[in-house]
């Protein structure tokens, strides 16, 4: 079996917050190629060179700034396609926030990066993979010979492109399948799809599978199935949602399915993009004014969303929530959870301390407190 890493090809301002980013373990999967530029020109000139995937930048540079240069890009080297994402200080300036709207760069990320930040948000414009924790029960028909075999297992990294499934029993090499999910309430999904990559696994195989002939209506149900899971649990509905808020994101008939109380789960949120973010908010609207709803294990993308654009809370409440640390000594990124309720009525809401778990040293919160914090005065 071989299996060929994904080729991606970076242009990249000498930053050493970017390159931090770029030692992210998402990265060590792919076949990276980086080109380091300490200049405006020195991008121009890796420009000429070959076109990269993608473009990073640090606001500032030495000859320059990284609006300018996009705009420049855009406008005189016809690169209208190529994704340019920059990398601005906390504190904006109204002359700055000027400058992104007429940059056209596709996206702007604020210090302090996040853990992944930088990934996930290349993963969403470029297609790399990312992981799934929602499993679900699949059926894979197999054909062998003049017979007829079902095989059970469970896929994960599930999209509308393919899967990874993990099957109870041995696989005999074939190259196309069908395979049925099991999208819950007695329905179900075939698709046809032809396997990338097999190997052995304990008494079963695992396999890398790629979707063939996909309808507009069998992405959305995947999309669907792998963003949201709704479950009872006692009086009220829980709803976990499993994928970023991408482009990708579906809600499909969530809504209509809400009863009086609803905990929205969304630990699993880790990036969130303008698209993503209109669809959500697109969402919360369609909620039925009878539907009462929280936030719980919010994560720190979504708080972060939620302090900038308080429509993303729509009007529900934030009952926890995760806080971004870190340790200076181990130079780890360390987010803690915690609960809504002390920060109810704190003008100027302080980070509580902690100490890490692995050497002692207390650790810093990796944000400005009250840029973080300002989805609280929502509740």
């Amino acid at each position: 079996m071989t299996l060929t890493s994904r080729r991606v090809d970076l242009v990249v301002s000498n930053s050493t917050e970017i390159l931090s980013q770029l030692r992210w373990p998402g990265f060590r999967h792919l076949a990276l190629r980086k080109r380091v530029a300490d200049s405006a020109a020195g991008v121009i000139r890796m420009l000429a060179e070959a076109v990269p995937d993608a473009v990073i930048l640090e606001s500032r540079l030495p000859d320059g700034d990284a609006f300018a240069l996009c705009e420049h890009m855009r406008l005189n080297l016809g690169l209208t396609a190529l994704p340019v994402v920059i990398i601005v200080p906390a504190a904006l300036s109204h002359l700055m926030r000027s400058a992104i709207a007429s940059s056209g760069c596709d996206e702007v990320l604020s210090l302090p990066l996040h853990r992944g930040q930088l990934y996930h948000v290349l993963a969403a414009r470029l297609g790399l993979p990312t992981r799934c924790h929602h499993r679900v029960r699949v059926q894979a028909p197999l054909a062998i010979r003049s017979a007829s075999y079902e095989l059970e297992g469970e896929a994960w990294d599930l999209s509308a492109n393919g899967a990874r499934i993990r099957l109870t029993q041995p696989f005999v090499g074939e190259s196309s399948i069908q395979v049925r999910m099991d999208l819950g309430a007695g329905r179900e999904l075939v698709q046809e799809a032809s396997v990338v990559w097999h190997k052995p696994h304990l008494k079963g195989a695992e396999l890398g599978i790629e979707f063939v002939g996909v309808t507009e209506e069998a992405a959305r149900l995947i999309n669907a199935l792998v963003t949201w899971r709704l479950e009872q649990r006692e009086t009220l509905q829980w709803v976990t949602f499993h994928r970023n808020l991408t482009d990708q994101a579906s809600f499909e008939g969530l809504a209509q399915q809400l009863g009086d109380r609803v905990v929205f789960d969304l630990r699993h949120v880790r990036l969130i993009n303008s698209i993503g973010l209109a669809i959500w908010i697109r969402f919360l609207r369609e909620i039925p004014d009878h539907v009462a709803y929280r936030f719980a294990h919010c994560s720190v993308a979504f708080c972060t969303q939620a302090s900038c654009a308080p429509t993303v809370l729509g009007r529900g409440s934030v009952d926890s929530f995760f806080a971004p640390y870190i340790c200076p000594a181990c130079d780890q990124e360390i987010e803690k959870e915690l609960e809504a309720d002390p920060f109810t009525g704190v003008e100027a809401p302080e980070p509580p301390r902690f100490t890490c778990a692995g050497c002692g040293v207390d650790l810093l919160f990796d944000d400005l407190p009250e840029r973080y914090f300002l989805f609280l005065s929502n509740r």
